[in-house]
């Protein structure tokens, strides 16, 4: 783990994974149509792919973002991505245990993530190294997280740093500790 997040950051927002129906990327496309109808000129990167490419595509055209918003396909440089980019946003109607969050996180990419059942309310501290937003937040709601973000560069560089400082939760040694009480407490 870096000890200090890259400032050479191109990608405003990135997401990283399949492109399956309860991953709601279309949200997120809406989103980015808000922003920029609010002046926001951003660079949006998708990576993954999957059954939604097609629909996702076709929204990125209806709402003209064809400049701002790009699906990246399958990606073997994630973590370079991650490292690039500013936000990493999760727009997820569920999720388990993301790892693709924690990877974010870790290069510091501060992450902007529907509270779903599980996952992101586990990993983000939220206005500390993350925003949790609702998990019925609607488009403008997403839209404003992200601008929240974005447009505080001392901000998010502190929850930027916080973000990889707090991964240290998730090390293997950590893990190993707490696997250890717990089966001390079992046994």
């Amino acid at each position: 783990m870096e000890s200090t997040p890259p400032t050479d950051r191109d990608i405003d927002v990135l997401c990283v994974g399949r492109q399956q129906p309860q991953k709601r990327y279309d949200r997120l496309i809406e989103a980015v149509g808000v922003l920029r109808n609010r002046g926001h000129e951003l660079r949006v990167a998708l990576a993954g792919d999957g059954a939604e490419r097609e629909a996702l595509l076709a929204l990125v055209e209806k709402l003209g973002l064809e400049n701002q918003v790009e699906l990246l396909g399958r990606r073997s440089d994630v973590f370079q991505l991650y490292a690039r980019s500013k936000v990493f946003a999760l727009t997820s109607e569920r999720e388990g245990h993301p790892l693709a969050l924690l990877e974010a996180m870790s290069r510091g990419c501060v992450p902007v993530a529907l509270d779903c059942r599980t996952g992101p309310r586990e990993i983000i501290r939220s206005d500390v190294d993350g925003v949790l937003l609702r998990r019925d937040a609607s488009v403008a709601e997403i839209a404003q997280g992200i601008e929240r973000v974005l447009t505080d560069d001392d901000r998010r560089s502190e929850m930027s740093l916080a973000a990889v400082e707090g991964m240290e939760r998730f090390s293997t040694e950590a893990v190993d500790v707490k696997w250890k009480r717990l089966l001390a407490g079992v046994l």
